[in-house]
């Protein structure tokens, strides 16, 4: 198994879901809150990557950049999650710092998600808002067309909506296979983000750590370093979750996946 070392050719991309600032709300479920992020832990998390002189950038900067920046890093934040709006933004702009939020255009205006309103004020505020699709769901379970229409929808409904291009792509869970980037790419996204941990390199899939509740900044220091022991850990752990898609199916795969890692 082959681990890839920091370049000025790579990133490392962040994706996070919600930040809590408090109790976790009655409609949040096992698998959000699996994810979820106490606000104190995410403060510190950011001021680590000021810490460590990280050039923080949104995708189309670090797809176009000419290779001899070292230290890149994307944040994203998957869902749309009131917090995006709440807590993040603010954080965010305290620090100067831009993200890239992949909205579930299903999920605006449920309890706990933006609005629509906060999505455009999101974006007004120089974040990036790209694609989480339509209906958050697992996209490997149905066919290259299904997927396309759906991603094709989603892509279209935000364009309107915000009055700005949609290039880019979290694929719903990180369930990925090759017939879901060919619809990606046929309805339009430039690059599509999975969750495949391990370092980003310059191209139309682009690879992302998934952040956990209790993902600590010695964590995250070491995933930002290249540590050798993290990025094994991490390979690992992909490896054992595309093993574990193949042999229970997905259902059963997310129910297993919070007792193994959390």
């Amino acid at each position: 198994m082959s681990i890839e070392k920091p370049s000025p050719n790579s990133a490392v991309i962040l994706g996070y879901h919600a930040i809590s600032a408090g109790s976790p709300p009655a409609w949040q479920s096992r698998e959000q809150a699996f994810y979820t992020v106490e606000a104190q832990e995410f403060q510190a998390h950011l001021n680590l990557v000021q810490q460590l002189g990280c050039r923080v950038c949104l995708p189309e900067e670090f797809l176009a950049s000419s290779g001899n920046q070292s230290k890149s890093l994307l944040l994203t934040f998957d869902d749309g999650h009131e917090s995006d709006f709440t807590v993040t933004l603010r954080a965010l702009q305290q620090r100067n710092l831009r993200a890239t939020f992949f909205v579930c255009l299903d999920y605006i205006g449920r309890p706990g998600y933006m609005d629509w309103p906060q999505v455009k004020a999101l974006s007004a505020a120089g974040m990036s808002v790209q694609s989480h699709g339509l209906l958050h769901h697992y996209l490997t379970q149905f066919c290259e067309d299904d997927v396309f229409h759906e991603l094709r929808s989603a892509r279209l409904c935000l364009e309107r909506n915000l009055q700005c291009p949609v290039r880019y792509l979290a694929l719903p869970g990180g369930f990925a296979s090759l017939h879901v980037y060919q619809a990606a790419a046929r309805a339009g996204y430039g690059a599509i983000f999975n969750s495949d941990a391990s370092l980003a390199c310059r191209g139309n899939i682009l690879r992302r750590f998934i952040i956990r509740r209790g993902t600590t900044v010695r964590d995250l220091e070491k995933i930002i370093l290249g540590s050798k022991t993290s990025l094994l850990s991490a390979a690992l752990r992909r490896k054992t979750s595309e093993c574990l898609k193949a042999v229970v199916g997905v259902q059963r795969y997310e129910s297993l996946k919070m007792r193994l890692w959390s």
